[in-house]
C-alpha cells in the first residue's frame, strides 16, 4: 500500500502484558490414546506476552473498513472483564429480508440492509463509543470497567458507529443532522443539517425527516464525508465540509444533491474515491475530491463494502442466498465472486471469509484454497495480528489465520454482528444489545482443550470403489475418499476434477460414501466448455442421489445459463419435488426444453437418475424406469459462452441455487445407454430405504400463537380428546425447553417465556391422540420477527410527584379508552406524565417541550427507566419555531396543563390539534 493509500490515521499507546506459567517439563507431556477417543494436549512452557495496543477509530477499524488490526491479543486466555445491556435490543432501520424466495423456493435469504443490527462500537485511547438505535444517543464507556462517562441525546436514532478523529466525535443521526463532539465529555462542538427541516414523518414509530444520516461520518484529511437519504423517489445529499467547523469553507467542501439514490451504510474512502452503499442496489463510485459520480458496480446490492490496497472493491452480499463481488474500483470491472460469502478480510496476498457454514481461506491471485472448516460463526469476521475472530449465534470464537484452528470460544446472549479489538480488548456486540468486552487474564487456560471420537474404529470399513470398465466413459466422479484428495474429487475416467465448494464434506451410508449438500456446497468441475470431456452431441449423465428438500430450481448436475429468453446448455436436476432434464441442441427452438417426470420423488429417499440425448431425442429415467422424452431438440448441444460445470447446484451467470441432500456418484458418457444397461445400473448400488415418518398428532384447533410482550407468547390449541399435553420448544444454539399441562381437558394455553428478540424458534405438541398412543404434532415457528408488541417499561419510584402523575395517566386513558397507537403529549414538562401515559398503555409517546434545560433532564430521567426512545421521545417546540409535524399521525393528544402557562401558546397548538389526529 501507498503512503497515500493508507486508512485513516490510527492513535496508538502502548500496553504491556506479561504471563508466567510453570509448566511440568515437556517429557511429562504424553499423547494417549484409548478406543474411540483421543485427548489433546497443548503445552506451554513459561510464555511472556508483549502486544503493543491500537485503536479501532472507525466502523470496521478504517476509512477501507478493511476490519482488521496489527494487534495482537493473547486470544486464548480472553475471559469477560465487563458487559454493557441496553434496556431494549436494537431498533434497525429496516426488519431485514424477506422469510423466503416463493419463486425460487429458498429460505434464509441475506439481508441487504443489515447495517444496524447491533451497537457497533469504537475505541480511542481508554474509552468506548457506540450509537444506539433505542435511545437515540452516543455514549463513551470507560474502556476498563465499561461505567458511562457521558452521553449525549439527538432527536433520533444513531445507526451508524461514529468516527473519531483528533480528540473529537463525529456522527450521523437519523434526525438529519451531523453533529461533532468533545470525545472527553460530549459537549457539542458544532452540527450541520445539510437540507433545512420542512416536514416529520413518522418511521419506526419516530418523528424523522425524509432526510436522515444513515452514512455516518466519515473524516478524511480534515474534511467530514457523509450523505442524507432515505427514498430513491425523493433527492438525496452527498456532502463534504471542514471537519474542523462544520462549514463550507473551501473549494473541497459541497453540498450535492442527488437523483434516483439511496444511500444506507457506512461510507468509504480512499486518496481518489468516495464510495457510497446503497443498501438494495449496488454501490455508487465518486471522485472524492468533487462528489463527481464515477459509476456504480455490477453484482448485488447490500451494505458490506470493503476497500483493498490494490484498487480492489469487495462488497454485498447480493441477495437470495448471497455473495460478495471483487471488483476493480478505478474501471468497476468485475473479476470474481465469493458465493454465499457473508463477510470477507483482505490481508496482503490472502483473503479469509465466512459463509453461513464454513470459515476459509484462500490465496487471493491464483484463487487457490489455504485451508477451510465447517463452522456456524456465520455473522461477523475481524483479523486482529495472527488471529480471525468470528460471531456467531450466541457465540464467538478465535481462530489461528494461518490454519485456521479454534483457539478460543466463549458465549454470549444474541446475534454476534459486531467485532472491534483496540488496546488490549476485544469488544462484542448483538442484536440483543450486549456489548461485551473481553481481555486476557493470566488463569486462564492457553488453549482449547478437545476431545476428537474416532469414528473409525467402531465402523465397517468402506467399501472400495467399483471398477468401470466402459471406453465410452468420459467423467466419473465418486464421494469416496479414495478418490479425495483435500478439496478435489478426482475424475476416474478422465481429466476434469471437481472442487468441493463452501464446506462441503463427506459422510457415511452404511459402506459407502456420499457428498453431503446442505444448501451452501456442491462440487464445481474445473474446465471450459471447449474441453473434449464435456458432452457435445450424444451423451448420457448417471447420477445417484437423494434431495431432501425440494427447489424451484434445483441442479444435480449440468452447466447452463437461463436469463429470461437466453436459455443454453443442459442440466440433470429438479423442479419442485419432479426430477428433470433440460438441453438445447442447436437445430432446435434455440430455448431450454425442460421435461419432468410424472410422480414426485419421495425427499430423503435415494435415486438412481439417468438423462440421455442422441442428437434427436431426450430420455429421462429414475430408477430404471423412463420418466420422459421429448424430440423437440435436435443437433449438437448449444451452449453459452461460458458456464459452470457443477454438482449439486443450479448455477448460471444470475442465479446460484444450492441443493439440498446427498450425492454418491456422477458419470457421463460420449454415448446414448441403452435402457437395458441403465436399468443394470440401476441395481449396483444400494442404499438404505428412509425411515417411515412418525404417526403425527392431529388438533382438533390450532395452534393459534400471540406475542403478549417483546419475550413471551401465548400458544392456545385444542386436542380432539381430554389429553394431558407437552410442549416442546426448541431454538438454534438452545437445548429443548418442555413446558407441561398434566390436566385432562380438551382446551390448552401455554405461555412461552424468556424469547430472544428476532429470533426463530420451532415447538411441536405432543398428547394422547384417537388410538390411545403418545403422538407428537407436526412442527411449527414461533418467529419473533413478527412480535410486534411494544417494550415493557418500569414503573416510577413511588414518591408523590410520580403518584400524581400516574393517576393522571390512568385517568387520561380512563376517559378516551385509546390505549394503542401515537400519543402527543404537548408540554412534557420533566417526563413523569410521559412515561405514566406509556407504561399504563400500548402507546408510543412523543412530547413536545419549550424548556431546553427540561427536555435534557427528562431525556436522562426516561434513559435510566429504559422508556426513552423505545416508548417515548421527546422534541423541542416552542410558538416561534413550532416542530413541523405531518397531519393526521396522533391518536391522543394531550395538552399538560404545565403549557398554559404560556398563554401566547394555546392557540396555534388548539389549531393544529385538529390537523394531527
Amino acid at each position: 500500500m501507498n503512503r497515500t493509500e493508507q486508512p485513516i490515521a490510527i492513535f496508538k499507546f502502548q500496553y504491556v502484558m506479561r504471563f508466567q506459567l510453570n509448566l511440568p517439563s515437556l517429557h511429562h507431556f504424553m499423547f494417549h490414546w484409548k478406543n474411540i477417543q483421543s485427548t489433546f494436549c497443548v503445552i506451554a512452557a513459561f510464555l511472556t506476552f508483549e502486544a503493543v495496543g491500537e485503536d479501532w477509530p472507525v466502523y470496521q477499524h478504517d476509512n477501507y473498513r478493511s476490519a482488521k488490526t496489527t494487534e495482537q491479543l493473547p486470544a486464548s486466555s480472553l475471559e469477560t472483564s465487563w458487559t454493557w445491556k441496553s434496556a431494549h435490543p436494537p431498533h434497525p432501520a429496516w426488519s431485514g429480508p424477506a422469510k423466503w424466495d416463493a419463486y425460487a423456493g429458498i429460505r434464509g435469504l441475506k439481508s441487504m440492509r443489515n447495517y444496524d443490527p447491533v451497537f457497533h462500537v469504537i475505541a480511542a485511547g481508554n474509552n468506548v463509543y457506540f450509537g444506539s438505535s433505542v435511545d437515540d444517543s452516543v455514549r463513551c464507556l470507560d474502556a476498563e470497567t465499561g461505567n458511562e462517562r457521558w452521553i449525549y441525546h439527538t432527536d433520533g436514532p444513531i445507526r451508524i458507529a461514529p468516527s473519531y478523529h483528533d480528540g473529537r466525535i463525529f456522527f450521523g443521526s437519523d434526525d438529519g443532522m451531523v453533529r461533532c463532539l468533545d470525545a472527553e465529555n460530549g459537549l457539542l462542538i458544532w452540527s450541520f443539517r445539510p437540507k433545512p427541516l420542512e416536514k416529520l414523518i413518522l418511521n419506526n414509530g419516530k418523528l424523522i425527516p425524509f432526510w436522515p444520516i444513515r452514512t455516518g461520518v466519515l473524516i478524511r484529511n480534515d474534511t467530514a464525508y457523509f450523505a442524507a437519504s432515505l427514498l430513491p423517489w425523493k433527492e438525496s445529499y452527498l456532502c463534504a465540509i471542514d471537519a474542523a467547523t462544520g462549514k463550507l469553507s473551501a473549494d473541497k467542501h459541497f453540498v450535492k444533491r442527488i437523483d434516483n439514490a439511496t444511500f444506507e451504510g457506512a461510507l468509504l474512502a480512499s486518496d481518489e474515491h468516495l464510495v457510497a452503499p446503497q443498501g438494495r442496489v449496488s454501490p455508487l463510485i465518486y471522485n472524492r475530491a468533487n462528489g463527481k459520480l464515477l459509476g456504480g458496480l455490477k453484482g448485488g446490492g447490500g451494505c458490506f463494502v470493503m476497500l483493498t490496497p490494490d484498487a480492489g472493491i469487495l462488497h454485498g452480499p447480493g441477495n437470495k442466498t448471497g455473495w460478495i463481488t471483487d471488483s476493480n474500483r478505478s474501471n468497476r470491472t468485475t473479476y470474481a465472486t465469493y458465493p454465499n460469502a457473508n463477510a470477507m478480510v483482505v490481508d496482503g496476498g490472502k483473503a479469509f471469509f465466512l459463509t453461513n457454514k464454513s470459515l476459509a481461506a484462500m490465496d487471493r491471485k491464483n484463487k487457490n484454497p489455504l485451508w477451510g472448516q465447517e463452522n456456524t460463526f456465520s455473522h461477523s469476521l475481524i483479523k486482529a495480528g495472527e488471529t480471525l475472530f468470528a460471531g456467531g449465534t450466541d457465540t464467538l470464537a478465535a481462530f489461528e489465520a494461518l490454519s485456521g484452528k479454534m483457539i478460543w470460544q466463549s458465549s454470549i446472549p444474541g446475534r454476534v454482528y459486531g467485532l472491534a479489538v483496540a488496546n488490549g480488548a476485544l469488544y462484542a456486540s448483538t442484536d440483543q444489545g450486549i456489548i461485551q468486552s473481553f481481555r486476557p487474564t493470566a488463569s486462564s487456560p492457553l488453549a482449547l482443550s478437545q476431545t476428537v471420537e474416532n469414528e473409525s474404529e467402531s465402523l465397517p470399513p468402506l467399501k472400495p470403489i467399483q471398477t468401470v470398465k466402459d471406453d465410452s466413459l468420459i467423467s466419473r466422479w465418486v464421494f469416496h475418499q479414495d478418490a479425495t484428495e483435500g478439496k478435489v474429487i478426482r475424475n476416474l475416467a478422465g481429466k476434469l476434477p471437481a472442487s468441493l465448494v463452501g464446506s462441503a464434506k463427506l459422510a457415511r451410508i452404511d459402506e459407502k460414501q456420499a457428498l453431503t449438500l446442505d444448501g451452501s456446497t456442491s462440487a464445481l468441475i474445473k474446465g471450459d466448455l471447449s474441453d473434449s470431456e464435456i458432452p457435445k452431441k450424444q451423451f448420457s449423465v448417471e447420477a445417484w442421489v437423494r434431495i431432501d428438500e425440494p427447489l424451484s430450481w434445483g441442479g444435480i448436475v449440468g452447466a447452463i445459463q437461463d436469463n429470461g429468453t437466453y436459455e443454453k446448455g443442459w442440466l440433470l436436476g429438479f423442479v419442485d419435488q419432479k426430477f428433470s432434464f433440460a438441453l438445447n441442441g442447436q437445430n432446435g427452438p434455440d430455448k431450454l426444453n425442460y421435461m419432468k417426470a410424472d410422480e414426485d420423488f419421495l425427499t430423503g429417499q435415494w435415486y438412481h437418475l439417468a438423462a440421455t440425448y442422441d442428437g434427436a431425442t431426450m430420455s429421462l429415467h429414475v430408477n430404471g424406469a423412463i420418466a420422459a422424452t421429448s424430440t423437440q431438440q435436435s443437433g449438437a448441444i448449444q451452449y453459452p459462452p461460458s458456464a459452470f460445470y457443477e454438482i449439486g447446484a443450479y448455477h448460471d451467470k444470475d442465479e446460484h441455487y444450492f441443493s439440498k441432500g446427498m450425492v454418491h456418484e456422477v458419470r457421463v458418457y460420449h454415448r446414448v445407454l441403452s435402457v437395458e444397461e441403465i436399468g443394470n445400473h440401476t441395481r449396483e448400488v444400494d442404499f438404505p430405504l428412509p425411515e417411515p415418518p412418525a404417526p403425527v398428532l392431529e388438533l382438533a384447533s390450532g395452534p393459534i400463537l400471540q406475542f403478549i410482550s417483546k419475550s413471551e407468547a401465548e400458544i392456545s390449541y385444542e386436542t380432539v380428546q381430554p389429553s394431558p399435553t407437552k410442549l416442546i420448544l426448541t431454538g438454534k444454539n438452545k437445548e429443548p425447553v418442555v413446558f407441561l399441562e398434566n390436566q385432562l381437558k380438551t382446551e390448552h394455553r401455554m405461555v412461552l417465556s424468556s424469547l430472544q428478540h428476532n429470533r426463530v424458534y420451532s415447538f411441536t405438541v405432543e398428547a394422547i391422540g384417537n388410538d390411545g398412543s403418545l403422538k407428537a404434532t407436526e412442527e411449527f415457528e414461533c418467529d419473533n420477527l413478527f412480535n410486534f408488541s411494544m417494550p415493557r417499561i418500569t414503573a416510577l419510584p413511588h414518591t408523590t410527584s410520580n403518584l400524581e402523575a400516574s393517576r393522571l395517566a390512568a385517568t387520561l386513558i380512563e376517559d378516551t379508552g385509546i390505549r394503542q397507537g401515537i400519543g402527543l403529549l404537548i408540554g412534557s414538562d420533566d417526563g413523569r406524565l410521559a412515561h405514566s401515559l406509556a407504561k399504563q398503555s400500548q402507546l408510543r409517546i412523543i412530547g413536545l417541550e419549550k424548556d431546553p434545560q427540561k427536555i435534557a433532564s427528562s431525556r436522562d430521567m426516561l434513559t435510566s427507566l429504559g422508556s426513552y426512545g423505545s416508548r417515548i421521545a421527546i422534541h423541542k417546540s416552542t410558538a416561534s419555531l413550532p416542530l413541523p409535524i405531518t397531519p393526521m399521525f396522533a391518536n391522543l393528544i394531550v395538552i399538560h396543563p404545565a403549557s398554559s402557562s404560556e398563554p401566547a401558546l394555546l392557540p396555534p397548538l388548539f389549531k393544529n390539534v385538529a390537523q394531527w389526529l
